[in-house]
């Protein structure tokens, strides 16, 4: 990811990358490739440093993966033919089963051997024997002397660790969006505004308008395949830096990006960013954790801030003024993201511990999960004193864990002494949360046992009439209980989960009665009513509000507020 650089342009090189089972395939023909390439007649008569004559398109494959997204392909080949330079190789990558258009008879179309941009890309790699290799995005629409550009560089720096990197701006029909500007600026997308001299460093390895040498590529085993999306040409750079890559920019190889985002877009994209940050540091634990510490560390914002639109009127010649408007804009940018990207990060984390793929097959499944259980700790944590004790019996043990992090003391009620185990193995290297996490039975639950809110997430229609759920009503001031999808309640239908052992009684302060009720645009519903617990931990140490937190909870208790961050998520264990 492009933001990576500014803190890693530098780095040290490392190797020693964990690598899944997809890469079986493409891995196997990247190493005969690699083979066929030792034996060369072009490899052998030169030094390991040097390449054959890089004089003319010929020598240059141009590799473009696409996923069905035909038009705005059809552009970027047809700019790559009305290239300056004629006779270089094109691979583009689809999906298996798909069905090209006529726009690329002529050209060469392999299929993808699995899912992930990784495997696109290493698909295309193995697809071509010529010793540069360009990469493309198929929405990345080149000028008409791109292919010049890169060979120009090529020429000059034929050794084979030195690779090119190209501009990648806007196309003049995305340019004027304002995330599109936002993405510019941050430096969340593409790093760019920093670069110093000719030197790019591996950290900007961007393989959307990036050409290497293709005996460096077979040397590292190309893209690491269990990075589905997003980090994959991060990690790429990372194994290259470690075998001596020089990434020279050249500002003149220009391509348009022709991508107009959406903001739910921008969110899915941080979303899946947030289990690709997980695995980049799973697997290389010396790279920091660029996102997680940005989104979840950024200055104070107001609920109603206008800077993501001020910030547009500052001009950029207005120096200091103009950085201030950028920092406070970029923060609220980073504090609506934050809660997606946090989910991908644990649900990374969960399938990893698990022993499932981090990147495939659940991942997604598990990300919404893990964020609806954000979104409704975010409306049921300000109603609590920070620290208080919590009885866990419907929410994840992923969330539980996070809970502990945070601070809170955690009792998780676990259905069986299998799921007992797994959450012990899982709590092994997190030193804080099994402090702060005592894992029980139902049956083991003291009869003085008090708790400030009982979580009783996920229940399903006969679930939340069950015995945990009177459990948690016995013990908890608070029953904080979700609802799934379903028909809105009639008018008659009391104002708490139907067919709960307590008795409704009118008043705020009464056994079952309502403290807070959210129905959201899926259907689900959170309710969080009165429960028969002790009631004084529900009291925090007494302190007088600021005005401006006071009208924040009120605004956040009408309007209903952000999802829960948790402010301390945990990072990869090493293993052995």
């Amino acid at each position: 990811m492009a933001s990576l650089s500014t803190e890693l342009a530098v780095g040290p090189g490392v190797g020693g990358e964990r690598h899944g089972p997809g890469h079986s395939v493409v891995r196997r023909a990247l190493r005969t490739a690699s083979q066929e390439t030792d034996r060369s007649p072009c490899h052998r008569s030169h030094p390991s440093s040097t390449l054959c004559d890089v004089n003319e398109g010929s020598d240059l494959g141009v590799v473009i993966p696409t996923q069905n997204r035909w038009s705005v392909l059809e552009r970027t080949v047809e700019a790559l033919r009305r290239q300056t330079v004629t006779g270089f190789q094109l691979v583009v990558v689809v999906d298996k089963g798909a069905q090209p258009p006529s726009f690329l008879n002529g050209v060469q179309v392999v299929e993808r051997s699995q899912g992930g941009v990784s495997a696109a890309r290493n698909t295309g790699l193995a697809a071509t024997t010529l010793p540069i290799v360009l990469f493309l995005g198929d929405d990345t629409i080149p000028d008409v002397d791109l292919v010049a550009r890169h060979l120009a560089v090529h020429r000059r720096h034929p050794q084979a660790e030195v690779g090119v990197l190209g501009a990648v701006r806007w196309h003049p029909e995305a340019a004027r969006g304002r995330l599109q500007r936002w993405l510019e600026w941050s430096g969340n997308q593409f790093d760019y505004r920093t670069i110093v001299g000719e030197e790019a460093g591996w950290g900007r390895l961007y393989s959307s308008n990036v050409s290497l040498k293709r005996q460096l590529l077979l040397d590292v085993g190309g893209f690491d395949e269990d990075f589905v999306f997003g980090y994959e040409d991060t990690e790429l750079g990372l194994r290259l830096d470690a075998k001596g890559l020089r990434l020279l920019y050249e500002p003149e190889a220009v391509v348009q990006h022709l991508h107009r985002y959406t903001w739910p877009a921008v969110e899915r994209r941080f979303l899946l960013v947030g289990g690709a940050e997980y695995l980049m540091v799973r697997k290389h634990p010396e790279v920091p954790p660029h996102f997680l510490q940005k989104l979840t560390s950024h200055r104070p914002v107001s609920p109603v801030s206008l800077w993501p639109r001020l910030v547009d009127l500052v001009p950029s010649w207005a120096g200091r003024l103009r950085r201030e408007a950028e920092e406070r804009a970029d923060a609220c940018y980073s504090k609506r993201l934050a809660p997606g990207f946090v989910a991908g990060w644990l649900a990374a984390a969960e399938l990893d511990e698990l022993g499932e793929p981090v990147l495939d097959g659940q991942f997604e499944q598990v990300v919404s999960a893990r964020l609806g259980e954000q979104r409704w700790l975010g409306e049921l944590l300000p109603l609590l004193p920070r620290g208080s004790p919590l009885l866990a019996m419907g929410c994840s043990a992923t969330l539980a864990m996070a809970l502990a992090d945070a601070g809170y003391d955690v009792t998780f009620v676990t259905q069986s002494p299998a799921d007992r185990g797994v959450l012990r193995r899982r709590l092994q290297n997190r030193r804080v949360a099994g402090d702060r996490l005592a894992i029980k039975e139902l049956e083991d639950l003291g009869a003085t046992d008090g708790f400030a809110a009982g979580l009783v997430f996920g229940s399903e229609g006969a679930g939340v009439e069950g015995p945990a759920l009177a459990a948690a009503e016995r013990r908890s001031a608070l029953v904080a209980v979700s609802l799934p999808g379903r028909r809105r309640p009639d008018a008659s239908e009391p104002n708490r989960p139907g067919g709960a052992a307590t008795s409704i009684k009118r008043g705020r302060q009464a056994q079952g009665a309502t403290v807070l009720r959210r129905r959201y645009d899926d259907g689900s519903e959170l309710r969080v009513y009165r429960g028969g617990g002790p009631r004084h931990l529900l009291r925090g140490p007494s302190r007088s509000r600021p005005p401006v937190e006071a009208a924040k909870a009120y605004l956040g208790r009408w309007l209903g507020r952000r999802p829960w961050v948790p402010p301390n998520v945990s990072r990869p264990a090493r293993r052995g």
